[in-house]
């Protein structure tokens, strides 16, 4: 019983230094299999909320406010904008976003490990929203849309303004095998 404790213990110790310590990601960084392994490791944690995903300054900035021209004078300074955003963000919707075969997997294994991970916990959903898990995760997806919006509105802004090309739409292509599936 007392082994049981101990390893208990130490699990909530581990998992606490690593909710203290660890940097949240942003959804579009690719990461290492260590840090995908890391992330799955971590979801139970997350489901108590003692580890919430960190919103960047500037998307805390922009939330109340994404579309304001306050200094936003000239070309530079909304250029300059929209490369902040892109770098928080990733790429926008009409750029390509390609990926190698091999971070593909590596987020396949991701995903399922940490649904199997969090599947661990009973009642999980009730426990996210309990423990305000749920909450923290809105407002940080609540960051990344109004980042998102301001990227948008200033990108038209430039296009109007003559600062930036209008953007090629993104045209889809279908890849079937007639051959065979």
């Amino acid at each position: 019983m007392s082994t049981n404790k101990t390893a208990a213990s130490l699990f909530t110790a581990i998992c606490v230094s690593f909710a203290t310590s660890a940097q949240a990601e942003m959804p579009h960084k690719d990461l290492s299999m260590e840090r995908h392994a890391e992330n799955a490791l971590m979801q139970p944690v997350k489901d108590v909320n003692l580890r919430k995903d960190q919103i960047p300054e500037k998307l805390l900035a922009v939330q109340n406010h994404p579309y304001d021209l306050e200094n936003m004078r000239g070309c530079r300074a909304l250029e300059a904008e929209i490369t902040q955003l892109d770098e928080l963000l990733g790429p926008d919707i009409n750029q390509l976003q390609e990926k190698s075969l091999t971070e593909k997997r590596e987020q396949g294994v991701s995903r399922v490990a940490g649904a199997m991970i969090g599947g661990l916990i009973p009642f999980r959903g009730v426990v996210r929203e309990l423990s305000g898990a749920n909450a923290a995760k809105r407002r940080f997806l609540e960051a990344i849309a109004a980042g998102n919006a301001r990227r948008s509105f200033l990108k038209g802004v430039a296009v109007t303004k003559g600062c930036l090309t209008a953007p090629q739409p993104r045209v889809l292509a279908l890849a079937y095998n007639f051959q065979g599936f």
